[in-house]
């Protein structure tokens, strides 16, 4: 199962590409990997919130008192 922050980077890398600020492969300047990276940073981003909301940071278990 591929992480979700490299979801999101792996999004980042395709638009990069897609926009031309990546060169040196086909999808170099192809607006369709920058849309598609796009919605890929978005997804990702919703994903990583999504599994750290509700969460304490000092107790990968979530807030104490739910069990």
């Amino acid at each position: 199962m591929i992480k979700k922050p490299v979801l999101a980077v792996l999004g980042a890398v395709w638009a990069g590409q897609g926009i031309g600020w990546l060169p040196g492969s086909s999808m170099t300047g192809d607006r369709t990997w920058l849309l598609i990276g796009t919605a890929t940073v978005v997804v990702g981003a919703v994903l990583v919130f999504l599994s750290t909301r509700g969460r304490s940071w000092h107790n990968p278990n979530g807030p104490s008192g739910q069990e």
